[in-house]
């Protein structure tokens, strides 16, 4: 009996440990940045629905580089480590106040954005998966 109560045990953990990421919201976003490099700060209010990660998969990049971070709706300082993308792929976005990626529940957010310097005919859009 005592053995049937810890295997049950493990696979109700096993279970939990699996469904929390289930309440991560997931969109496609995307935007165009500025060719001269200076910043742009999007207007998209996103609400983080779990306590953990914030994380952009970059599908699509700029000629040269994008770089992205979080910013706080109420005070407009961005409260996240900027990240660079010089590829596609994952990044974690990471608070600046200590460098930890868990981010809490409930957590408002906007994006600023910069990228390199190009001329007017490169591409300056990049796009991506954002999971938060």
């Amino acid at each position: 009996m005592r053995k049937r109560i810890i295997i049950l045990a493990i696979v109700i953990m096993a279970l939990m440990i699996q469904v929390i990421p289930a309440f991560a919201s997931q969109e496609n976003i995307g935007g165009s940045l500025n060719r001269d490099g200076s910043l742009v700060q999007y207007w998209t209010l996103r609400t983080h629905t779990y306590t953990g990660v914030i994380r952009l998969n970059l599908t699509d990049n700029t000629i040269n580089y994008t770089r992205l971070g979080l910013r706080d709706p109420n005070t407009g300082v961005q409260f996240t480590n900027t990240e660079q993308w010089d590829a596609l792929g994952w990044k974690d976005f990471h608070l600046s106040s200590n460098g930890s990626s868990t981010i809490p529940q409930g957590t408002r957010f906007y994006f600023n954005g910069r990228m390199g310097a190009c001329y007017f005919w490169q591409d300056n859009t990049w796009a991506g998966t954002l999971t938060y």
